[in-house]
């Protein structure tokens, strides 16, 4: 019995000592997989914050690419791959244009091509990377000594031309919940009183100018209000600020309009026609162009803004439309966002008005990747 013992002792030992360097080994190749995948992950956090970090130096600087790749080679070597910092050669960073597929949705990065508004960069840990490759803890022991990995981001700014066209017929002058027939203060020309939509508009239109202001992407917007023709406006609509940076200039358009005496119906559809009137003049190819459309009525001048806002889309701009206040014909302003292959948004009141313009402003100047 004891001698039966010794043999199974015997062979567990013997067992044991051929199959220990095998759990080593597998042992060894499970450590080194989930320093693998930990390296891939690190490469990949580094090649997106590098790339966010040098578009966003491409947009604040006005398409300086020294000045970004330099952000870029900052933030990746303050960042660790397989507990070194990344360094960041010349060919791992490209500028170029991203430009989105209106069709797929799809952006594509083009290198080289000018003006840049995005970058790639291409984070790497190879035989040909200024780092090298990543070293195995056990690799000697199956015979790969060292790990190869990259990771490529490319981020952009959006480049963008806003029109804004703004309603500033009569009943602007009503308060933001009233319903009912035109006053007669609504039809002659006075100035928009306290507690008026138009007042609650300009407010918002200056949190959106606020919103665009604080992006490091680049926007110009324009200003375009609409009313009809009477014996106070000799025209339907006006471009009231032409397309800047400098978003002062469309305050104190808004703020002129604040300050004067105006009445008049809803006449979108010539509003519209100005709106691409100019941006046809002073947009270019380059640039995404977008209109968005403001009203608190339905539109009982001039034509059907659908058709006009379908001409607009089909030459690549956007229009969006908002339906202010619940007297607002929220119908017609959603088959003119369609035909302008835009948004519809409605806000039936003040506060939903400015996250509106917020949320607008937001997604015009959004970095895309």
């Amino acid at each position: 019995m004891r001698n039966t013992i010794f043999r199974r002792k015997g062979a567990f030992a013997v067992l044991f000592a051929v199959l220990l360097p095998v759990i080593l080994i597998f042992l060894g190749f499970s450590i080194d997989f989930a320093n693998m995948q930990r390296s891939r992950s690190e490469l990949r956090v580094v090649a997106d914050l590098a790339a966010k970090a040098a578009s966003d130096a491409l947009a604040r600087t006005d398409g300086d690419v020294v000045e970004a790749a330099a952000v870029a080679r900052q933030v990746a070597a303050a960042n660790f791959v397989a507990g070194k910092p990344l360094t960041l050669s010349d060919n791992e960073i490209a500028f170029g244009r991203s430009t989105l597929d209106a069709d797929t949705g799809i952006w594509t990065f083009s290198e080289g091509a000018t003006p840049a508004n995005a970058v790639r960069i291409l984070a790497a840990r190879d035989s040909q990377s200024p780092d090298g490759p990543i070293p195995l803890l056990f690799g000697r022991f199956y015979g790969v000594p060292n790990f190869q990995s990259s990771q490529q981001a490319v981020a952009g700014f959006q480049e963008t031309d806003i029109v804004l066209v703004l309603d500033r017929s009569g009943s602007m002058k009503r308060d933001v919940q009233w319903t009912g027939t035109p006053t007669q203060d609504e039809l002659n020309p006075l100035l928009p009183p306290p507690g008026s939509r138009w007042l609650a508009l300009a407010d918002s239109v200056n949190i959106f100018l606020d919103e665009l202001d604080g992006t490091n992407s680049t926007e110009r917007v324009g200003l375009v209000t609409f009313a009809s023709r009477n014996g106070v406006n000799p025209t339907a609509a006006t471009l009231d600020a032409e397309l800047t940076t400098n978003t002062q200039s469309v305050r104190g358009a808004i703020n002129g309009w604040t300050t004067s005496v105006w009445t008049g119906g809803t006449n979108i559809d010539a509003g519209l026609k100005q709106a691409r009137q100019h941006l046809n003049d002073r947009s270019v190819d380059l640039r995404k162009r977008v209109i968005i459309v403001l009203t608190d009525g339905r539109f009982n001048a001039g034509d059907n803004p659908a058709v006009e806002a379908m001409r607009i889309g089909d030459e690549g701009t956007v229009v969006h439309t908002i339906t202010f206040s619940s007297e607002a014909n929220t119908a017609d302003m959603v088959q003119t966002a369609a035909a302008g292959r835009g948004e519809h948004y409605h806000a039936p009141d003040e506060a939903t008005l400015r996250d509106v313009f917020k949320r607008l402003a937001a997604s015009l100047s959004v970095l895309q990747e």
